[in-house]
């Protein structure tokens, strides 16, 4: 055969293989998928890597992960070995390749899954290296059981009948072979195990909503080990089915799902617009979004009776905080920050803040700190924020998403609470459980939180951001009234109005869509609404009959439109420039950021991320780096995705231009940056934070030597004008 006619024999012949194989997987797509996904998420997430650091100091959440890992392992090797045993020869067309990929990749596929998590656990960092070691060679131990398992079956089984007094291959001529059977009651009474697993999976679901501590027990990794365990093994019977009558389930049910979605009956997804209520509810008539029954403070008000409370006297600076987005990270730095400054300064810096502008997780911090500055009056206890924060509050999310907020994806009603009130519900509980506060509410309305406890002295304002999904915009969520009352069924109030536009440029008052009521963890949810892991959530009001409601929108994170934070506290400062000058000479601003490696605005002799100098054999050495491309393809996407962090440096920007316009203060300036910097550990995002890494963060807020700067205790001295002989190392204890 001459070479053309080789070339186009072989073209078709790689066509056809290739066709074969995509029928040899599709059939295992789910464990297939649930492996490989799984490898790639222990290999390059960090926040999972901080999952498995968190399950080293907790041994009820190793053995559980360990378990679930052996259960995942054998019910992968299953299924996938269960739909190999039945005669696919209309599919494949030749069975020598069904054979023998049937017979070696359902067993590699069981034992990969151990062998993921020790490969996970053994690229740990310290101090857990030596303790994720151990686990790495139990999991090894498990993958190795496994495979003698899957591999040796045969003659085990005819070992255990022998030894106890049975035929040889009594038990093995029950065993599937690769295309052995052609029905599926030729399995037998194997069959029912797979329709048990049908049924656990809707049980475990059940358990989840009813009771969502008897599963958030066993930690996020057993949780996710579980739920791709409990889906494989539910799986089976379905998959076969839909291959046997040539029917795409998966496809169907996808389709299915997205169709009520678009019609939006089931939508589970409500924003809470006041404590009880749940995420399936309507809201209930009578809710106030006005001022005529609910008095509250106007912007205006609110600016003249604190500048009237806090005189220069007591306030010689009045401090104002924006604090960036970033998950847990960036609400327990933001909690840290907070409460060091609050150390440092006597006891002050608090007490004359005039506001906080706050996005995702940066809300949840100064959320957090208001709060519990509130309820503690004004005694913060930066051990017990340490603990809240602390928290996990992944795993009632996972048990959730894995759950019943799944199931409801197919349900063509409303019927089961979603995901966002598993994670709101988790901060109110760990609030709550702070018991050395009189007062622990932590969905407690927001303008509770604007006067103290027991002088009624008013306190700094949250201004919370979300982004309204329909048209891009901010919506600031805040605890003052309406500038401008407005109907529920009025069109206009669904895009920014003036006088509030004039003040925000751009952005919808958050009063005119949510109402006096607000619980303050539904506010925190609507500014933290990131991704797929806390869902949109919407945004309905009711109208003047009771049983009519009016859906306004959906909101996301504040992180969307801008992440910073810096925009909206930009736009309050020119805002109280405007109506108080006189507290424009005492304004200064203390931005936290709460990603690492984001650019420094401070002198390089007081930024303390600044890195050493570099010597001078280094720079002679060194080549001129070469700008990163993305394709033609990926092009769009990262232009989109990193303008969205070049609109959080402008903010930063911008923020700092107008606060130096002010004039020096002092010798000190008025702009103070604290950021996280690149330190021994990454710190990830995601709703759940190690003890390591909060001691990463510890570090870095006492200015360790390896900083190689003056320090953050310097800076908060500085910052706050107070004297700091004597008082680095007690503020520097309670830090911790």
């Amino acid at each position: 055969m001459s070479k053309p006619a080789a070339e186009k024999s072989l073209a078709p012949k790689l066509w056809d293989t290739a066709l074969r194989t995509t029928q040899l997987l599709i059939l295992i797509r789910i464990p297939l998928v649930m492996v490989v996904f799984g490898v790639w998420l222990t290999r390059h997430v960090q926040q999972v890597s901080e999952l498995l650091d968190l399950s080293l100091s907790s041994p009820t959440q190793l053995w559980a992960a360990w378990g679930f890992a052996g259960l995942t392992g054998m019910l992968v090797w299953y299924s996938a070995r269960t739909l190999y045993a039945f005669d696919w020869r209309e599919r494949i067309g030749r069975s020598d390749d069904w054979h023998r990929v049937g017979g070696w990749l359902p067993r590699a596929l069981g034992a990969l899954v151990p062998l993921t998590m020790a490969l996970g656990y053994a690229t740990r960092h310290p101090p857990n290296a030596a303790d994720g070691w151990v686990w790495a060679c139990l999991y090894l131990a498990q993958a190795t059981l496994i495979a003698l398992i899957t591999w040796k079956r045969r003659p085990l089984l005819q070992a255990a009948a022998v030894w106890l007094g049975r035929n040889k291959n009594a038990w093995v001529s029950r065993l599937p072979d690769v295309g052995k059977h052609r029905h599926w009651q030729e399995l037998g009474r194997a069959r029912y195990w797979h329709f048990a697993g049908m049924i656990v999976l809707l049980v475990v679901s059940l358990v989840g909503w009813w009771a969502p501590e008897t599963i958030d027990v066993v930690g996020p990794v057993a949780l996710i080990l579980g739920a791709a365990a409990w889906l494989v093994w539910a799986s089976t019977a379905p998959v076969y089915w839909a291959a046997r009558q040539r029917i795409p389930l998966l496809s169907a049910l996808v389709a299915w799902a997205v169709a009520w979605n678009y019609v939006g009956y089931n939508d589970n997804h409500a924003v809470r617009l006041v404590a009880g209520m749940g995420s399936t509810e309507d809201p209930p008539a009578g809710l106030h979004y006005d001022d005529k029954e609910q008095a509250r403070l106007s912007m205006e008000q609110f600016v003249a009776q604190w500048s009237a409370q806090h005189p220069a006297e007591q306030c010689p600076r009045v401090y104002l905080v924006a604090s960036e987005g970033g998950g847990i990270r960036a609400a327990a730095w933001t909690t840290l920050v907070l409460s060091e400054l609050e150390q440092r300064s006597a006891k002050q810096f608090w007490r004359c803040t005039l506001a906080g502008s706050g996005v995702s997780g940066g809300s949840l911090g100064l959320a957090l700190f208001a709060a519990h500055w509130r309820d503690h009056d004004g005694v913060v206890d930066a051990k017990a924020l340490r603990k809240i924060v602390a928290r996990d509050f992944l795993a009632p999310v996972l048990g959730s998403a894995f759950g019943v907020d799944q199931l409801q994806r197919l349900l063509p009603v409303r019927v089961f609470p979603d995901r966002g009130q598993a994670l709101e519900d988790a901060w109110v509980d760990a609030y709550k459980r702070d018991e050395s506060a009189p007062d622990r509410h932590f969905n407690r309305p927001m303008p509770d939180l604007l006067r103290a406890r027991a002088s009624g002295q008013l306190l700094p304002a949250l201004l919370l951001n979300t982004t309204v999904v329909a048209s891009g915009t901010r919506l600031i969520q805040h605890p003052f009234a309406p500038m401008r009352a407005m109907a529920a069924a009025e069109p206009k109030l669904l895009r920014p109005q003036p006088p509030f536009a004039s003040i925000f440029p751009g952005a919808i008052d958050g009063a005119n869509w949510l109402p006096a009521e607000l619980p303050l963890s539904s506010a925190v949810l609507n500014s933290a609404r990131f991704s797929y892991v806390s869902p949109a959530g919407t945004v309905r009001r009711s109208l003047d009959d009771a049983h009519s409601v009016r859906t306004l929108g959906q909101l996301v994170d504040g992180g969307y439109y801008e992440n910073s934070g810096a925009t909206t506290l930009t736009d309050f400062i020119h805002y109280v420039i405007k109506i108080r000058p006189t507290l424009a000479e005492r304004i200064v601003v203390i931005r936290v950021s709460n990603v690492t490696g984001v650019e420094g605005v401070m002198p390089d002799d007081a930024d303390t991320c600044r890195p050493k100098p570099v010597s001078g054999d280094s720079r002679k050495n060194a080549g001129p780096r070469q700008a990163h491309t993305y394709g033609e393809f990926l092009s769009p996407v990262m232009a989109l995705y990193l303008t969205r962090e070049a609109r959080g440096d402008q903010a930063r920007r911008s923020l700092l231009d107008q606060t130096e316009r002010l004039g020096p203060i002092n010798e000190d300036g008025r702009f103070w940056h604290f950021r996280l910097c690149k330190g021994k550990r990454s710190i990830p995002l995601g709703w759940t934070i190690g003890d390591d890494t909060l001691a990463e963060m510890t570090a870095q807020l006492n200015g360790g030597a390896e900083l190689r700067a003056k320090g953050f205790p310097g800076l908060v001295c500085k910052a706050l004008g107070a004297a700091c002989d004597g008082q680095q190392g007690e503020g520097a204890g309670k830090g911790e």
